[in-house]
């Protein structure tokens, strides 16, 4: 991150944090961290919303809220609150808070105690022991788009996947990873999207957008993901696509969309 805000050409490509339960802070010690996210708000490159709101999106894990947060979803509340009251005060917009998890019935019963604006998820799969094509996530996913609408009362961001081939983080999984692969597969995955194929899944996302402006008001999406390398998610370039082929797709889209004014 640090490199991109100092890059000469910072300003072609915006960004948004995407800040965890550890990164946030901890309960009643989160004055830090909430400075440091809010001083982030001030770069130009920040993405916000339409209405000029600061985009921030919390991954929730289960796993950080006790050591972190004493178990409490209110205390983490508390720290999202100071985030907003730092950031009004300061002059500056409300900031437009996503939940990142699943499902999203779980998703939106966390939001409602935390205070967050909208549901969304970090990756859309069908679980480590089932392989399928593209085609058939892709259709998952849109399913889970639906589901989210339904769930919640707030507003949506939905996800857009590129693939899910977790093959090398089974055969080589990091530390932090404690998931008990003696009970995956270690040779189920999903296929990536063709550059065609994800061409197809950002206007499905788009189209979505549009159908339900009410519930999806800032036409923000999410797409997993720039270089989960070992999930089989990524946009950047790799061996496999040294050309980066399914980002220049993703960029054909956007250039679409924006000239329709999206």
């Amino acid at each position: 991150m640090n490199y991109h805000r100092q890059s000469s050409i910072a300003g072609d490509v915006n960004y948004c944090l995407i800040v965890t339960l550890d990164t946030l802070g901890r309960a009643n010690s989160f004055e830090e961290a909430i400075q440091a996210i809010h001083s982030l708000f001030s770069d130009r490159n920040y993405q916000r919303t339409k209405d000029g709101r600061p985009v921030l999106f919390l991954y929730y894990l289960d796993g950080l809220l006790p050591g972190f947060w004493r178990s409490s979803l209110e205390n983490l509340g508390k720290a999202l609150a100071a985030l907003r009251q730092k950031v009004t005060t300061s002059g500056d917009q409300n900031p437009y808070i996503i939940l990142l998890y699943g499902p999203p019935t779980t998703a939106e019963s966390i939001r409602a105690r935390i205070g967050a604006d909208a549901i969304s998820t970090y990756g859309i799969n069908f679980g480590p022991n089932r392989s399928a094509s593209y085609k058939a996530l892709a259709k998952f996913v849109e399913s889970y788009w639906a589901d989210e609408l339904q769930a919640t009362s707030a507003t949506v961001v939905p996800t857009v996947m590129i693939g899910w081939d977790s093959r090398p983080r089974k055969e080589n999984p990091p530390a932090y990873d404690k998931r008990d692969y003696s009970q995956i597969s270690k040779s189920a995955f999903i296929s990536l999207a063709t550059p065609q194929d994800f061409q197809d899944a950002c206007r499905q996302a788009l189209d979505f957008m549009r159908s339900h402006e009410d519930r999806c008001p800032y036409s923000l999406a999410l797409i997993y993901a720039w270089n989960e390398y070992s999930e089989g998610g990524a946009l950047g370039p790799t061996l496999g696509d040294p050309s980066a082929s399914v980002l220049r797709a993703a960029g054909e889209v956007f250039k679409s969309c924006h000239a329709r004014g999206g």
